[in-house]
């Protein structure tokens, strides 16, 4: 996919705006084989602080386990982000084009008691009724060993 095909499409997705406030995600991770090995609920709240998008998750995964992530996204010009969080390896850096978000980054994945880099490749799109659809898809050495699908309802 090319973000730039998404140039006019509707309802436009602005980043900061969907995720000021609060919202819950669900999702799945399926594996290259296709089992699905994970399944979660995401309670997120956004807080703008000056030119900085600062999100805090909370996900509860259905076997009891809990995790916490928080997200700083800066805008970096009319369409552009860069974000940072624990487990991110450099920057993710991305762009909104009409409905679309794409970014990538690179990321320390917790498999069992280790850890492992894998690159995660975003696609988020946003939908009416302010719901939004991610899939994401991981790699490692280029080779996808997984991908995770999310749908986001903002409150």
């Amino acid at each position: 996919m090319k973000l730039n095909q998404f140039k006019n499409t509707e309802p436009k997705f602005y980043l900061e705006e969907y995720f000021a406030g609060k919202c819950t995600a669900w999702g799945v991770l399926e594996t290259f084989g296709g089992s699905i090995t994970k399944q979660f609920v995401v309670e997120i709240s956004g807080k703008l602080d000056g030119k900085e998008l600062i999100l805090e998750e909370e996900f509860k995964y259905k076997d009891g386990g809990v995790d916490h992530r928080k997200w700083y996204i800066i805008k970096k010009g009319e369409d552009r982000y860069d974000g940072s969080a624990e487990g991110v390896i450099g920057k993710a850096s991305g762009s909104v084009c009409g409905q679309a978000f794409h970014w990538c980054y690179k990321f320390r994945l917790k498999v069992g008691n280790r850890h492992i880099t894998v690159k995660f490749n975003d696609w988020m799109f946003l939908q009416t009724d302010n719901v939004l659809i991610n899939r994401a898809t991981i790699s490692k050495f280029g080779i996808v060993v997984g991908r995770l699908w999310v749908f986001y309802k903002k409150h």
